[in-house]
C-alpha cells in the first residue's frame, strides 16, 4: 500500500497491473474511493487510479483508504 500512496502523492496515479502492486483489500479499497469519483476528485478504471488535474490538492484524500492505520478496514 505505501508504494500506491507514494505513486498517488507523486504522480498523482497509480496502478495494480503489476501482480505484485496487487493486495486483497483492494476491492474495499476501490469501494471507498467511489464517492471520491463521483466528486470527480478521481478516475478508476479497470488497473488504475488518477487524480483529476483540476483536484490535485485533494491527493491526501485519495490516499487514505489505502494507510489501513487511519481507515476503517
Amino acid at each position: 500500500m505505501r508504494k500506491h500512496i507514494s505513486n498517488l502523492m507523486g504522480r498523482f496515479e497509480t496502478s495494480w497491473s503489476e501482480e505484485s502492486l496487487y493486495f486483497i483489500e483492494l476491492l474495499d479499497v476501490l469501494v471507498s474511493l467511489m464517492e471520491l469519483e463521483k466528486d470527480e476528485l478521481l478516475e478508476l478504471n479497470i488497473n488504475k487510479i488518477k487524480v483529476t488535474d483540476k483536484r490535485r490538492s485533494y491527493g491526501r484524500h485519495v490516499c487514505l483508504p489505502f494507510d489501513f492505520r487511519f481507515s476503517l478496514h
